[in-house]
């Protein structure tokens, strides 16, 4: 019976946390999950991971790479969504926990150095936005 439950759980209800949650992400300033994206059809320990087709990043030097959604007993936890920039120079990750009030947004911004010197630093929302316009990066899919 128990054993049912967590199939249930992690079967039914995680499914609603892919693209039928869009709308709700576009009301918290979430990326979304294109409409054309593919996902690796799995819940590997409680997250679904979502990906661009391959023959839609190929030429792109700007763009969204990834999302993972993480769950725990059937309440979505956080997200994270990569963006590749200048084709891996830069790298941006924003990671959204549902739930928290007070700091629900981590975000970092990766620069690959010269030399192989990577730096990173935390950066704010409205910094991250800024950066992906910079980017030409659809910011249709961030806004609130």
């Amino acid at each position: 019976m128990f054993l049912g439950l967590i199939i249930f759980i992690y079967h039914i209800v995680l499914d609603d946390y892919g693209l039928p949650y869009n709308a709700e992400r576009i009301k918290k300033g979430i990326p979304i999950i294109p409409s054309d994206w593919v996902t690796d059809g799995s819940f590997k320990f409680a997250s679904q991971n979502w990906y661009p087709k391959e023959d839609k990043i190929n030429n792109l030097v700007n763009y969204h790479s990834f999302k993972q959604i993480r769950c725990s007993f059937g309440r979505i936890e956080y997200e994270s969504d990569k963006f590749i920039l200048e084709k891996g120079k830069g790298i941006l990750s924003l990671t959204y926990t549902h739930g928290n009030k007070t700091k629900p947004w981590l975000i970092t911004y990766y620069l690959t150095g010269k030399g192989g010197g990577d730096i990173s630093k935390e950066i704010s929302y409205e910094s991250a936005l800024d950066l992906l316009q910079k980017h030409n990066i659809d910011l249709k899919l961030l806004k609130k």
